[in-house]
């Protein structure tokens, strides 16, 4: 068991490292220029202005050279500069991880609560109008996207509880 787990985490490191080069070029072919979106299509800005920008964002040299500098970055814990706000990005991090961890908490405590009393009535009372009701019930669970539910759900508290 302990061999599996290690070999699982060795695989797990090639692929976080793959993610991050694909998410990576992704980010950097997008059609339009970060530059001109932070500078808010200002047709006044000066080509000095735009490289002084560019180079002050990271956005000099080749990818591999952009991707290097921003992974030895993320390995000693600096994730750069958000684009959006100049804001630290470990700063956004720091606010969002603890919500994204609630969030975690209460759906796995839902998915538990809904989804062992479903497999339960499945086991016990197999092909029984029980079980296609809770295999059914299941995929319904699966196959509604997140989203549609979430808002659905709000839409419904919203007006039940004003």
């Amino acid at each position: 068991m302990l061999g599996f787990a290690g070999r699982r985490f060795l695989l797990a490191i090639p692929t976080i490292i793959g993610i991050s080069i694909i998410i990576f070029m992704m980010v950097r072919l997008m059609p339009g220029d970060i530059v001109d979106v932070l500078l808010g299509g200002d047709a006044t800005a000066t080509a000095e202005q735009k490289q002084q920008a560019r180079e002050q964002l990271g956005l000099t040299g080749s990818y591999p050279e952009q991707y290097w500098r921003w992974a030895s970055g993320v390995t000693t814990g600096d994730f750069g500069d958000s684009y959006r706000n100049a804001e630290p990005v470990s700063d956004i991090l720091q606010r969002a991880v603890p919500i994204t961890l609630e969030l975690m908490i209460l759906a796995l405590l839902i998915a538990t609560l809904i989804g062992v009393p479903l497999g339960v009535i499945s086991a016990v009372r197999r092909d029984s109008a029980g079980d296609y009701a809770s295999r059914v019930g299941g995929l319904i669970g699966i196959s509604i996207p997140s989203f549609w539910l979430a808002t659905l759900l709000l839409i419904f508290t919203s007006r039940v509880f004003g």
